[in-house]
């Protein structure tokens, strides 16, 4: 017969099942791209016999985004249900809500054969109950999935340190799985790693044989960690300066130290964790709620309390070095909830830890320690839910900024809904499809449509039209923002904006305009007099090597000319056109000159350098071609014996071989030899 208290342990995991999976698709609002990039990478390895591009049988990491290689054992937990159920939205966070279940639930184990809590199943709805818990666990983001796993090691070990050796194995199995998931899970699984090791040293030494083979395990589980070090020996310092962490800016090592431990305090700190707050992005948090329930404060203190109180004790130390760990990462960047996730196991653990201790506290003054957990089983149950029923009738409203830098809101309305429903009626139609209100939104052509669908759909805003002249025909659909279709009505360009269909944003003003654009009369004019002004040349001074120098260059549309001899690479400048892009050093003082290194963006091109000894006089030339290089490719110019002795003048010419006579060039670092 089943006991009452695995009978409310499977109710509480029923109300946490039912408020991850109730309405997927209503809330969060959005569908971001970081969501949509796990099952079409997914489907890729299906589709490739789990080979990523490059080749690799089982990669772990991946090419996230240029210069952001992240390790995502996730995708292989969402292939299983791309191959068993496709891709879409409720598919994609179903998987990541179905695998915080065991997360949810280890927190409730952790209770139960560690601690022996007697209302060990209210640790379930403590999890429940946590609001950046559940807006999280409501989506795609591998966060939730990394933070499961953390918890799940943090039970093996547990039992690994109170009931039996053999645990270690499958803690480090789920350890290995949370540094794998998510960039931010190796930091944290790392600091926990150590400090679990110092804290409990004495225990590994006495099982020396278990830890021995745990050794042998762990030394497995880092080969594919080794591998990519290899392969991708920048990558780690690549991933950290694409997210602007700031121990790769100019500033002193002192101002790096305290600045990462103000972000790590902060991460700690309940004022971040329990008081709603403006520090995370609006996708990130429900309005009037923090992080966790503001009402789990006091408890979670009187938890903490207990776990100090009995520090000596293996298990509630653990607890506390895991909650430290979780922050490590983050600091080194900044805090956000999704790079500090991994925390809620931990608290919740500590919540349920100062609630049974305040039961018990109560029995002895004859307050039923029972009467005190049934009531608490249904104030968290109606608590979760109506967080679920809050979210899903308020939520849409809470915030206004529906854009870019708001709520990202519209994928589901626009490549499930409209724009297939454009496709269906007429198959001809070309879908111009403005990228501008979400990061990555070009992942949402492969997640949304079927390939014979795909052609038929580019990412080209505004913008493309009003630069240069384009092909313009009554088969295309323009798909604009609010600010994007205003603008095209007050550009003289445009003859015609016909509105064909406005989709609206959840407060119910518009949000994406369908419309057939045609060019005015007299555009090849105005069109041919804006590009003559752009092809003319700037003129501005540097000091190059201590002596100053003219230089001579296409326009630039991002970047500045100092940015190609800082020595950082991940400054750069983009031409705004020109191709090719021409960059023409007069020196002030002829110099010797033996060639040159340059880093430029990921693209076919031949490098033209003119050597003049005299500005009047004829031009020594070298010439390179390049193809098929690395991403952001390195390369050196040799000028050969017959150079001159000096120069005074440097003419370098970039030329994109799979572009047109318009080109967006991008030159990351240059250097004289």
């Amino acid at each position: 017969m089943v006991s009452l208290e695995w009978v409310l342990f499977g109710l509480a995991l029923l109300v946490y099942a039912v408020t991850r999976l109730f309405a997927l698709d209503r809330f969060p609002i959005y569908f971001f791209a970081d969501e949509a990039t796990h099952a079409v990478l997914a489907e890729q390895l299906l589709q490739t016999g789990f080979r990523d591009a490059h080749g690799t049988f089982l990669p772990l990491y991946f090419e996230a985004a240029g210069n952001r290689w992240t390790p995502l054992l996730s995708v292989y937990v969402h292939a299983f249900s791309v191959f068993l159920f496709g891709k879409s939205i409720i598919v994609t966070r179903a998987t990541s809500a179905v695998v915080s279940i065991f997360g949810t639930a280890a927190v409730g184990l952790i209770l139960k054969r560690i601690f022996k809590v007697r209302a060990w199943w209210l640790g379930v709805l403590f999890m429940a109950i946590a609001p950046a818990w559940f807006i999280h666990t409501r989506t795609g983001f591998e966060t939730a999935m990394m933070s499961s796993f953390y918890v799940c090691f943090l039970l093996f070990y547990l039992l690994y340190r109170t009931r039996s050796p053999r645990f270690l194995f499958p803690a480090l199995l789920f350890g290995g799985a949370t540094f794998y998931t998510y960039s931010n899970g190796q930091m944290v699984m790392a600091a926990a790693g150590v400090c679990l090791i110092l804290s409990d040293i004495r225990y590994h030494l006495r099982n020396w044989r278990t830890a021995l083979a745990g050794a042998v395990l762990l030394a497995v589980l880092m080969v594919p960690l080794i591998a990519f070090r290899l392969g991708q020996p920048a990558a780690m310092s690549q991933h950290l300066r694409a997210i602007d962490s700031y121990w790769f800016r100019a500033m002193p090592l002192q101002d790096k130290v305290i600045q990462f431990i103000k972000n790590y305090t902060y991460g700690l700190s309940p004022a971040y964790w329990f008081v709603p707050n403006g520090y995370d992005l609006v996708r990130h948090r429900l309005m009037g709620y923090g992080n966790l329930s503001i009402v789990t404060l006091p408890l979670f203190l009187i938890g903490l309390g207990v776990c100090l109180w009995r520090f000596r004790s293996s298990p509630h130390r653990a607890v506390v070095l895991a909650a430290l760990a979780a922050p490590v990462g983050a600091a080194l960047v900044d805090i956000s909830i999704t790079r500090v996730l991994a925390f809620i196991g931990p608290a919740c653990l500590l919540t349920a830890l100062g609630l049974d201790w305040l039961m018990g506290w109560l029995a002895r003054r004859r307050v039923p320690y029972g009467a005190v957990a049934g009531a608490a089983f249904v104030v968290l149950s109606f608590g979760s839910i109506g967080m679920l029923h809050d979210a899903l009738t308020d939520g849409p409203l809470w915030y206004r900024d529906y854009g870019l830098y708001g709520m990202q809101y519209g994928a589901k309305q626009l490549f499930a809904e409209a724009i297939p429903e454009y496709l269906a009626r007429d198959p001809n139609t070309q879908i111009m499809m403005t990228s501008t209100w979400a990061n990555g939104s070009d992942i949402f052509i492969r997640f949304f449509l079927p390939p014979e669908q795909r052609t038929h759909v580019l990412m080209l805003n505004i913008d493309f039209f009003m630069d240069h002249k384009a092909e313009l025909n009554p088969n295309m659909v323009l798909v604009m923002t609010p600010s994007e279709y205003q603008q095209a009505v007050a550009n003289a360009k445009f003859k015609a904006v016909t509105v064909e269909k406005v989709i609206p944003y959840p407060d119910g003003s518009p949000g994406f305009y369908f419309a057939r654009l045609a060019y005015a009369d007299n555009v090849d004019a105005v069109f041919a007099a804006e590009e003559a002004a752009r092809r003319q040349p700037v003129v501005e001074q540097i000091v190059l090597d201590g002596q100053p120098v003219t230089v001579a260059h296409s326009q630039f549309e991002a970047g500045q000319l100092k940015d190609l001899f800082d020595g950082d690479p991940f400054t750069l400048v983009r031409g705004r056109e020109a191709n090719p892009l021409v960059i023409e050093f007069s020196f002030s003082q002829p110099r010797a000159l033996s060639g040159l290194t340059a880093v430029f963006g990921t693209m076919d091109f031949t490098l033209t350098a003119k050597l003049y000894a005299d500005p009047n006089a004829e031009p020594v030339v070298y010439e390179q071609t390049y193809r098929n290089l690395p991403s952001d490719p390195k390369v050196e110019l040799s000028f050969g014996p017959n150079r001159p002795q000096t120069v005074s003048k440097l003419r370098l010419e970039i030329k994109h071989l799979t572009a047109g006579p318009q080109a967006k060039i991008h030159v990351r670092e240059l250097a004289f030899k």
